[in-house]
This record gives structure tokens, C-alpha cells and sequence, in this order.
């Protein structure tokens, strides 16, 4: 019993190395797949890394492409802006001065308005001349003519506008 004790305790020592051998083989080559595979990960995500940032840096270059755009845009309407602004301001005094030319005038054209009415109510109110029928004579040819209303309200003498006017 004991010589099969050794000899079985001889037959595992040489038995157990190879099979460990075989072991750490079996082992050495799935390391060296799974480290190849990982490789094999690394380059697909850097290649995958490398699109976006190439997507990336062309969807910067398009925004920044959009916001000078942007920019040279908002400067035209602002001038634009400014334009109407300025032609705004310049219409804005010829009205105002055009305003007051005319509150002046029509002040003066009160004014007159209120002389020529005050004139007529001091002729309403003036006692009537006393009537002095005289002929119509040679020396006195506004006796025969009464004086005529023009467009002015003004009197006229008939045979000098008569004689004004041309024929």
C-alpha cells in the first residue's frame, strides 16, 4: 500500500504541472483574445470618438458662421433703423415748423378777420349819412353810378370798373 501510496503521489506530481500547464495556456489565450477584443473596442470608439468631434467642430464652425451672419444682419437694420429714425426726426421739424407757420398765419388771419369785423360793426352803428339827392352832373359822376360790391366786399365805382377791365 504504501508503493501504490508513492507511486500515485509520483503520478500526480508529474500529471498535476502539465496539468496545470495546460491550464495557463488555456488561460494565456483567453487573455489574449479578450485583450484583443478590448484593442479591437478601443479603435472602433476612438474612431467613433474622432467623427463626433469632427461633427462637432463643424456644427461650431456652422454657429459661428450663423451668429456673424446674424450679426452683419442686425447691424444693416439697425442702420436702417437709425435712417427712418433721422428722416423721422427731420420730417417730425419741417411738420412742427410748418405747424407753427401755419398757427401764425392763422392767427394773423384772426386778427385781420376781427379788424374787418370790428370795421363793419362800426359801420353798422355809424348814424346814416344825411341824404343830399343832388343830379347826376358832369362835375359829379358818382351821383348817377352807385358804388358796386366786388368779390373783396369792397366798393366800386361802375364806370371805373368799367374802365379797368379790359375789353
Amino acid at each position: 500500500m504504501r508503493s501504490r501510496l508513492v507511486l500515485l503521489a509520483l503520478v500526480a506530481m508529474v500529471i498535476a504541472p502539465w496539468l496545470h500547464a495546460e491550464n495557463t495556456n488555456d488561460l494565456i489565450r483567453r487573455l489574449q483574445d479578450q485583450v484583443t477584443t478590448l484593442s479591437n473596442q478601443v479603435r472602433a470608439m476612438q474612431s467613433t470618438l474622432d467623427q463626433n468631434v469632427g461633427v462637432v467642430k463643424e456644427t461650431a464652425q456652422k454657429n459661428t458662421d450663423n451668429l456673424t451672419s446674424l450679426d452683419t444682419r442686425l447691424k444693416a437694420v439697425e442702420d436702417a433703423l437709425q435712417q427712418q429714425k433721422a428722416g423721422a426726426e427731420t420730417c417730425a421739424d419741417v411738420t412742427s415748423q410748418s405747424s407753427k407757420a401755419l398757427r401764425d398765419n392763422l392767427a394773423d388771419l384772426q386778427n385781420r378777420l376781427a379788424q374787418v369785423s370790428r370795421q363793419l360793426d362800426s359801420l353798422r352803428n355809424a348814424p346814416p349819412p344825411a341824404n343830399n339827392a343832388t343830379p347826376a352832373t358832369e362835375s359829379n359822376p358818382t351821383a348817377a353810378n352807385p358804388p358796386v360790391n366786388n368779390a373783396a366786399g369792397q366798393g366800386t365805382d361802375k364806370t371805373q370798373a368799367q374802365t379797368t377791365t379790359p375789353h
